[in-house]
Parts: C-alpha cells; sequence; structure tokens
C-alpha cells in the first residue's frame, strides 16, 4: 500500500526555522545601531548602547533557543521541544518587559540627549575628543 506522508513532511513553514530569522535579524540590527551610533558616544551615554547591545544579547539568545526548537522536532525530542516552550516564554517575559520599559523612558530620552548636547558643548574647546564629535555631528546633521 501507499504511505501517508508524515504530518511533519507536509508542513511548508518550520517555525524554529523562521525564528532563528528573526534571531539573526534581530541581532543584525543590535550590531548595525552600534555601528551607526558609534561616533557620538561622546553624546550619548552608556544606556544609550545598552539597547543596541540588548539586541544583539536577544539575537543570540533567539537563534540557541531556536537550535533546540529545530532539533526537537527533527529528532521529535520531547525534552528539547519542552526546553524550546520554557525559553520562549522567557524571551516573551523579557520582550514584554523592553516594550514597557522603552514605552514608560520615552519621554526622557529628549530631555536625556539635550542635556548630554550641553554638557558636552562646555567642553568643546577642552577635548579633541568633543571637538571632532561636534564637528562630525554638524556635518553630518
Amino acid at each position: 500500500g501507499s504511505r501517508l506522508p508524515h504530518p511533519r513532511a507536509s508542513c511548508k513553514v518550520n517555525p524554529p526555522l523562521l525564528l532563528k530569522i528573526t534571531g539573526i535579524v534581530v541581532l543584525s540590527v543590535g550590531a548595525v545601531i552600534k555601528t551607526a551610533y558609534y561616533n557620538y558616544e561622546d553624546f550619548l551615554d552608556d544606556s544609550f548602547f545598552s539597547v543596541p547591545s540588548l539586541l544583539i544579547a536577544i539575537g543570540a539568545i533567539v537563534i540557541i533557543v531556536s537550535f533546540f526548537g529545530c532539533c526537537g522536532s527533527v529528532k521529535e525530542n520531547h525534552c528539547m521541544v519542552i526546553t524550546f516552550s520554557v525559553f520562549l516564554i522567557f524571551i516573551f517575559i523579557l520582550e514584554l518587559s523592553a516594550g514597557i520599559a522603552g514605552y514608560v523612558l520615552k519621554n526622557n530620552a529628549e530631555q536625556f540627549i539635550v542635556d548630554k548636547l550641553e554638557e558636552t558643548m562646555n567642553k568643546y574647546n577642552n577635548s579633541t575628543e568633543i571637538t571632532k564629535a561636534w564637528d562630525e555631528l554638524q556635518t553630518e546633521v
């Protein structure tokens, strides 16, 4: 007789694979943001650079978690699937808390940047690094 295909064989979308792609995208976005604003580190506090670092870390974690999902589904390993599910819940909680923190702190960002710009403007002639950073900022923006 004829055999029916395995249920996973007919599945067109592999969620752990999509999760891995998402992890690579998030990691890449964090790296691009960190690189793009590297020249402005004199104007921005370390807390500003924590966001791209967090994106890089979350991207790496998502890639690792997706590994458990891919291996668990291919090998049909119950333990790996449970580990994948627990990590997904953990990632969801982290993303939810990051979104809430971003929403709450968005109003402070403008005042923070204004304060930092005023602080560095007072040091314009005293530091060659700050002078160069201000000159680059005025040229680019």
